[in-house]
């Protein structure tokens, strides 16, 4: 009588003997680590673990993982907020990385100033547009928050400003 298969005993059969690559395996590595930072950060902003902690925990995986120092810039990078309390990410940046708060203060004070920059001339853009359209006077005023674009263009200002972190200068957690 014939044997029934399971899917499980189809795979298996089906991989034995397969291997990953060394690329394949520092992929899975950069993977692992990407994962493991970001469910720290997570667990640190939501108050479940302290900055010390966090910056303990940072210091013992270093040796297995390759890049940690750039991965966890990125991964608290990511949760600055343009115009919101960062204190906590701030906290970490200079505990956990060593890198200086007001370095990334003093790049999301430029960032705010070229959103500034933008949105006013984008304003006089707008209400150029209107005129030619035969809108016009002084109770007329273009809302660029209002365009749909208004996010994205916000969004890649912030990265501009902020989306290298890592070339930052720090002791990193030394």
């Amino acid at each position: 009588m014939a044997k029934i298969k399971s899917t499980l005993d189809i795979v298996l059969e089906r991989t034995r003997g397969l291997s990953l690559s060394e690329e394949q395996k520092a992929q899975l590595k950069h993977k692992e680590c990407r994962d493991k930072a970001r469910a720290w950060v997570q667990r640190y902003l939501d108050d479940a673990m302290g900055c010390d902690e966090l910056s303990r925990i940072f210091v013992s995986e270093r040796s297995q993982c390759p890049k940690l120092d750039a991965i966890l810039t990125q991964e608290l990078a990511g949760h600055l907020v343009p115009q919101g309390d960062n204190r906590r990410v701030l906290e970490a940046f200079e505990t956990v990385l060593g890198i200086a708060a007001d370095v990334i203060r003093q790049k999301m004070a430029a960032f705010q100033k070229a959103l500034e920059d933008y949105q006013s001339a984008r304003v006089e853009t707008l209400r150029d547009e209107l005129e030619r359209d035969g809108i016009g006077g002084p109770a007329v005023r273009p809302n660029p928050l209002a365009e749909e674009t208004w996010k994205d263009q916000e969004l890649r200002l912030f990265r501009e400003h902020l989306g290298d972190l890592s070339g930052t200068e720090g002791d990193h957690g030394q």
